[in-house]
């Protein structure tokens, strides 16, 4: 249960990443995440990516 949550949380963060300028603090704080350190790990673990090139690889056309 918790790992659906956990997912849930980082698939809407992703969202916010391609939809919104925000920072990465600001999304992890969104999304429930005490800590950014640990935001950004568990991210790169779902989607095999940085925050960075997900956002990059979503702007392209």
């Amino acid at each position: 249960m918790a790992a659906a949550v956990r997912t849930a949380r980082l698939r809407h963060a992703g969202e916010m990443l391609v939809l919104s300028t925000r920072s990465v603090k600001q999304i992890a704080d969104a999304v429930g995440f005490r800590s950014t350190s640990h935001f950004i790990a568990r991210f790169r673990r779902e989607f095999g990516t940085t925050r960075r090139q997900y956002r990059r690889k979503a702007a392209r056309p």
